[in-house]
């Protein structure tokens, strides 16, 4: 009689997840996957060391040999202190110029905004702007009304758009011209104002509060 014997398949070895960090601050580095100690011994370099588990290293890190979760970050730019396991401000001189430098740029966009409201944002429309306030101040320093408009060619291209006459196009321009004149004589206060306070801000406290007013 033979004697039968049931062949039992191999139990295959179970790999072991694992995260590498950085013994010196607890930072994660990698994850590993290891058939057993000698291979994940294998992986973990002087300096580092190993916590089983897959941990996503944006949201933990290692303290004393334990998997802890970095607390809500109050702001995006601040830098984790693993000593202390809190978020700091470690920006230095060379951000502050930086920093400076992204709302003085803010500053010009909101100056331009603005000022966009009272003008129309064109190439030379500056200058047309300035011939038509000519026009307009010679045109009502008349002593009456001239028999064409030969001599005001912007007049003569509005009548009738802007208003019937040459002397209302005139008078709107000219008051236009003075809430202009206004306008910008408040936006340069401003503008002006606000680039010395930037350039005079020693440290990112002074840059928020003066973001937040322009922001306001």
């Amino acid at each position: 009689m033979t004697e039968q014997i049931e062949l039992i398949d191999p139990i295959p070895p179970v790999r072991q997840d694992y995260s590498i960090y950085e013994v010196s601050t607890g930072n994660i580095i990698a994850a590993l996957n290891a058939i057993d100690e000698v291979e994940r011994d294998a992986n973990v370099q002087e300096g580092q060391g190993w916590v089983a588990g897959h941990y996503d290293p944006a949201l933990w890190y290692v303290a004393q040999g334990l998997v802890v979760a970095y607390p809500p970050r109050p702001q995006e730019w601040m830098t984790f202190n693993y000593e202390t396991g809190l978020w700091v401000d470690a920006r230095g001189a060379a951000e502050l110029v930086d920093e400076r430098a992204r709302l003085l740029d803010a500053l010009t966009s909101k100056v331009i905004a603005l000022r966009n409201g009272f003008i129309t944002d064109i190439p030379g429309q500056e200058m047309i702007y300035l011939r038509k306030e000519q026009e307009g101040i010679a045109y009502l320093a008349l002593p009456e009304e001239p028999e064409d408009l030969t001599m005001f060619p912007l007049l003569a291209a509005e009548v009738g758009i802007t208003a019937p006459t040459a002397f209302q196009v005139a008078t709107i321009w000219v008051q236009l011209s003075a809430m202009w004149l206004s306008a910008a004589a408040q936006l340069e206060q401003f503008r002006l104002g606000m680039a010395a306070q930037i350039e005079a801000a020693g440290t990112f406290e002074d840059l928020a509060i003066i973001e937040a007013q322009l922001s306001g």
